[in-house]
């Protein structure tokens, strides 16, 4: 399910203030919870074991998160797991914090002026989820595509997965395909 909620587009949409005001995020939240609550509900239906955020800003996000845990950043964000509660840190540390400030927390310098808003998709997502955690993924839509198509196609690709490399694989899997 693809939503129109980027967080760019939601940060022009709902936010006019810096530091964030209690009514646009309250409006921001909202919308948020409007549209992701369909959402939200089927996945708790069809049942699910953990909730896995990609990409630059969920990354930096996670990457505060890490502080606020007092745990060191690892070399790789791939597959580290931080709290929701401390995420909710996380959002309310960048909602009242204005744009100069941000701009210095560490992983911020590019998304300073869009984080805010997607700290509040994020938090406002996991608690519709009812989720305590969040594992991060350094890994995005490109390689969750190509994945997908590997593992939706037949005995062309059924020596595909013994690659570690995914490019590597994707290569391999053409060649025996062609």
């Amino acid at each position: 399910i693809s939503e129109r909620l980027g967080a760019l587009r939601l940060t022009r949409a709902f936010i006019s203030s810096d530091p964030l005001s209690a009514d646009d995020e309250r409006r921001l939240a909202t919308y948020v919870e409007e549209v992701l609550r369909p959402h939200a509900v089927r996945a708790i239906e069809s049942g699910f074991d953990c909730v896995v955020g990609t990409s630059g800003t969920i990354l930096a996000l996670g990457e505060l998160a890490l502080d606020v845990e007092h745990r060191a950043r690892p070399e790789s964000l791939h597959h580290v797991t931080v709290t929701a509660e401390a995420l909710q840190a996380v959002r309310h540390r960048l909602a009242t914090s204005g744009l100069r400030d941000r701009q210095q927390m560490r992983g911020m310098e590019r998304r300073a002026d869009i984080v805010v808003a997607g700290s509040v998709i994020l938090c406002t997502l996991l608690h519709l989820l009812g989720a305590r955690e969040l594992v991060l993924s350094d890994w995005a839509l490109r390689e969750g595509l190509l994945l997908d198509y590997l593992h939706g196609s037949d005995q062309a690709f059924a020596g595909a997965d013994v690659y570690p490399d995914v490019r590597r694989g994707s290569v391999t899997s053409l060649a025996s395909r062609y």
